[in-house]
C-alpha cells in the first residue's frame, strides 16, 4: 500500500431518506478543487432517484489529511450467468462456501435477502453467522471515506455507474482487516444485478431478485480471529482509501 502525499482531499457525503426511510447514499474522496462538482451531481441524484424525492437530503463535506489516505488496487472482476434469482443464489452460496462453511454462506444470504432499507451493511461473524454491528439495526456498518485515484476519474455523471461505484467499495470493503465476503444486492428497485466478493475477486451476478422488488442489502463477513468487530468497523468508516485499476 502507497501513501498518498500530493494533494489535498475531501470526503463528500450524500445521504437522502423520507419519513426515515433511506432513500439515497453517495460518496466520494477528492481533491478539493473538484468538490463543488459532486455537490452538485450528489444533490441531483438524490432528487432523481427512482424511490422518489426524499424529504431530507443531508450533504457532507470533511478535509482529509493527505498523509493519512492509503491506495489500493481494485478487486480483480469476474462474471457468472444466472437466469433467474433462485439460480443467482445458488452461485452465491456456492461461491461463499469456498471460504466459510455452508451453512454461514445460506445464513449470510438469507440476511441479505431480508434486508430492508438500511443504511449500511450487516456485519456477521464467518464462524457464528453472529450479528457483530453494534448500532442502530438500521443504521449497520457504513464502509466510508473512500474513491477513485485522480488519473481515474472522469468526474461525476447524474447516471450512475452502479458497477463502477460498487467495485470501488467492495474493493475497500475487502482490504479491511478479517473481512473474507460481502454480499450485496442493490436497493434500486430497477437494478438487478448483484454481486459476491471472496479472495479478492468481485464476481457480478445478474437477476439476484426480480425487476422492482423491495429486496436489498449488503452483508459483511468477518474472521473475528483476525480482527475484533471494533478494529474493522473503524477501518470501514474511517480509514480514507483511494482505489486504482478500476478503469
Amino acid at each position: 500500500m502507497l501513501y498518498a502525499s500530493y494533494m489535498s482531499y475531501v470526503s463528500i457525503k450524500m445521504h437522502a431518506s423520507s419519513n426515515g426511510a433511506h432513500i439515497s447514499g453517495a460518496e466520494t474522496l477528492v481533491d478539493e478543487s473538484r468538490a463543488y462538482e459532486f455537490l452538485s451531481s450528489f444533490y441531483q441524484r438524490a432528487n432523481t432517484h427512482s424511490k422518489g424525492k426524499p424529504e431530507i437530503t443531508t450533504l457532507t463535506i470533511r478535509r482529509i489529511k493527505d498523509a493519512d489516505i492509503i491506495t489500493i488496487p481494485a478487486l480483480e472482476v469476474k462474471c457468472l450467468p444466472a437466469l433467474h434469482p433462485s439460480e443467482a443464489h445458488r452461485q452465491v452460496i456456492e461461491q461463499l462456501s469456498n471460504v466459510v462453511s455452508p451453512t454461514i454462506a445460506q445464513m449470510a444470504l438469507h440476511t441479505v435477502l431480508n434486508a430492508r432499507n438500511m443504511r449500511g451493511a450487516i456485519l456477521l461473524c464467518a464462524h457464528t453467522g453472529q450479528r457483530l454491528d453494534p448500532y442502530d439495526p438500521q443504521r449497520g456498518v457504513r464502509a466510508s471515506t473512500f474513491g477513485v485515484t485522480p488519473q481515474e476519474s472522469a468526474g461525476p455523471t447524474l447516471n450512475k455507474s452502479h458497477f463502477n461505484e460498487a467495485l470501488v467499495l467492495a474493493s475497500k470493503v475487502m482490504s479491511a482487516p478479517g473481512i473474507v465476503a460481502e454480499i450485496c444486492i442493490s436497493d434500486d428497485p430497477a437494478y438487478t444485478t448483484g454481486y459476491v466478493t471472496t479472495e479478492n475477486t468481485y464476481i457480478r451476478i445478474p437477476h439476484m431478485k426480480d425487476p422492482y422488488s423491495p429486496i436489498g442489502g449488503r452483508v459483511f463477513l468477518l474472521d473475528t480471529r483476525v480482527s475484533t468487530p471494533e478494529d474493522t468497523i473503524s477501518y470501514l468508516e474511517q480509514k480514507p482509501v483511494l482505489i486504482t485499476g478500476v478503469n
